[in-house]
């Protein structure tokens, strides 16, 4: 089931579909026109039931009756070769939908997943070697301007993401460029980054928050940052403890099976968590995270 992080990142996109086309042209040098008109297309693609082969966003550039090019969008935190190969399906199929190019981005936050989906890979289809874009946190630009970060509000999102817990000034230039957009605008920005974020960002933004100046004005704001924000707040203090662990271990190279992950993502204790974060910066295995904890 896809979670609240998985789900902002498609709505950035789903809200402004130019950004991909940005995206493609800017940071991956695609060599396609970026200043047309894109618009969300619908994601089902299948002409018989299937649970399989539904994309996350299906964004189409040009005029409804001649258009110029199709994109995919697709967020990606884990190595799955299974989706590695429907990448490729899915790019054919919008080929074949639109008699027009076809690219597929992929944004993939992590580092292990960025390279695992930069690699090429020959189908089984004689001739066709798929290769997709793939934006990393090392693609995404680093957006410490106030000025910049209101021009491009959703790219400023992703910079906080990717750089925000190493930048303070990153998540600043974010939160002072959300004062200066539309009020509607920035309420939906500020929830979308703040599902996309490690539990270091999330921090600054609260820190940012709980300033005097700072409007809570969202049911979002007063939810998370407000007076009575307890609940909700301990609740995204949990999610967020969880991912950060195996954000850790990911940057650090450190391979994560399935029980190690269920472990971590079912506790829902904020100190269990927080021991355990502090141990993924010295483990040199997964595993060396629960220590002689008692299973739970």
């Amino acid at each position: 089931m896809p979670s609240p992080r998985h789900d902002s990142l498609n709505s950035i996109f789903r809200r402004r579909p130019e950004l991909a086309l940005e995206i493609l042209h800017d940071l991956c040098g695609a060599a396609i026109d970026s200043t047309v008109l894109a618009r969300v297309e619908s994601n089902d693609f299948n002409t018989r039931p299937s649970d399989d082969f539904t994309p996350d966003t299906v964004i189409v550039a040009g005029p409804p009756q001649s258009p110029t090019l199709g994109v995919i969008v697709e967020i990606q935190y884990e190595k799955s070769e299974r989706k590695r190969r429907q990448l490729a399906r899915y790019a054919m199929q919008l080929c074949l939908l639109l008699d027009r190019p076809a690219h597929v981005l992929v944004i993939a936050p992590t580092r292990s997943a960025a390279v695992f989906y930069e690699t090429p890979l020959v189908t089984i289809l004689p001739g066709y070697t798929f290769r997709p874009h793939v934006v990393g946190s090392e693609t995404i630009p680093v957006i410490a301007d106030p000025a910049e970060a209101a021009a491009h509000i959703d790219l400023s999102a992703l910079s906080v993401m990717a750089h925000g817990a190493g930048n303070r000034k990153v998540v600043t230039a974010f939160m002072a460029a959300i004062e200066s957009i539309p009020r509607e605008k920035g309420n939906s920005y500020t929830e979308h980054c703040w599902n996309i974020s490690p539990l270091p960002v999330r921090k600054i933004m609260e820190e940012i928050m709980k300033t005097n100046e700072w409007p809570a004005f969202s049911p979002f704001a007063r939810e998370h940052f407000g007076k009575g924000r307890a609940e909700g707040h301990a609740e995204g203090e949990v999610d967020g403890l969880a991912r950060s662990i195996l954000l850790v271990l990911d940057s650090r190279g450190l391979a994560v099976d399935g029980q190690v992950r269920a472990r971590i993502e079912e506790c829902r204790e904020a100190e269990v968590l927080e021991k355990w974060l502090m141990r993924a910066a010295t483990a040199s295995v997964a595993d060396e995270v629960f220590a002689d904890d008692p299973l739970g």
